[in-house]
């Protein structure tokens, strides 16, 4: 990629940044007001992935020193597990991992750049994993490589995972995983979950930071989770909560400047109910009650429901039924 062109899309999301603000300030005491035209998903990812190119992603001022790293660890009984994956730049994938295997981690890592992380606590059960970055400087990445890791988790013991990820394309198939709960920090990253099949155990929570990202995640209902907290910053959200519906589902979700587009299927009930600033809302299928709610027809009634509480400053939503 053309670093004048990188730093020239980064300027601009800066100004774009600014004036957003100045708007918001100016429209403090204003009453809220809902944009005609929805914002461009294209410009708005691209200007936000530029910036962060910028800022997170390893410079190409010394050499690579390339290393290939092979671990992993027995499962040994199938107490619940804490576990924490970072991981600063590069390609991650994830998935189930065959037993006996409580985790298995291949890397493929500058030595120069990155420190491996491998902690294993027996007594608190607790997990750490990944690849964090140290000699990190804002010069771009043209002429360099990006390295990969690939983990896989045991499907036999209940987790709590936690993922911080910066710079990375992310492809997470957390198919078959007993999660209890799932924690997403993302940075700079493209990340993409899938549920493809129900969870052996219900989710309680699923919490995702996006930041200037882009999220996507299908399958949701798979999961089971019970309260989802999703925060979007300068990038697009996309959830889909196809699935096998086991019970009622709650969204909190706060967008500033990106958008969110949620697919729901049309035999789930949904209600909207938030605030938003300089914002808009297109949602199919569903009736404004006033009072800043809105409602599907037939949604007291509706065997399954989800209950959205949204916050947009700047941001747009959308709901699609299928």
């Amino acid at each position: 990629m053309n670093l004048a062109f990188v730093r020239l899309h980064a300027r601009t999301a800066v100004m774009r940044t600014a004036l957003v603000r100045t708007a918001v300030r100016r429209a403090s005491g204003a009453r809220p007001f809902a944009l005609r035209r929805r914002p461009r998903r294209a410009t708005t990812v691209a200007l936000a992935m530029a910036a962060a190119l910028v800022v997170f992603l390893p410079s190409c001022a010394a050499g690579q020193t390339w290393r290939s790293l092979d671990v992993s660890r027995m499962a040994r009984d199938t107490q619940p597990l804490a576990v924490r994956v970072a991981y600063g730049a590069g390609k991650l994938t994830m998935r189930g991992a065959d037993a006996p295997y409580l985790y298995r981690m291949q890397l493929r890592y500058d030595d120069a750049r990155g420190k491996v992380l491998t902690a294993w606590d027996s007594s608190r059960h607790t997990l750490a994993l990944g690849l964090e970055m140290g000699n990190v400087t804002w010069r771009g990445t043209r002429g360099r490589e990006s390295g990969e890791m690939t983990l896989a988790l045991a499907r036999t013991v209940p987790i709590d995972l936690t993922l911080d990820l910066g710079a990375t394309q992310s492809t997470l198939d957390l198919s078959g995983l007993r999660l209890r709960s799932l924690t997403v920090h993302s940075g700079a990253s493209e990340t993409n979950v899938r549920f493809d099949a129900v969870s052996p155990i219900p989710m309680e929570t699923l919490e995702v930071d996006a930041g200037a990202a882009a999220f996507h995640a299908t399958g949701l209902a798979n999961s089971g989770a019970t309260h989802l907290r999703v925060t979007g910053g300068l990038g697009l959200v996309e959830l889909d909560f196809g699935g096998t519906w086991r019970r009622d589902m709650e969204l909190e979700l706060t967008l500033a400047v990106g958008g969110a587009e949620l697919t729901v299927p049309t035999d789930v009930g949904v209600r909207v109910t938030g605030e938003r600033t300089l914002g808009s809302y297109q949602l199919e299928g569903m009736k404004e009650l006033g009072g800043g709610a809105w409602e599907t027809a037939g949604f007291a009634g509706a065997r399954r429901k989800l209950v959205i509480k949204a916050n947009t400053t700047m941001g747009s939503l959308k709901i699609v039924r299928r």
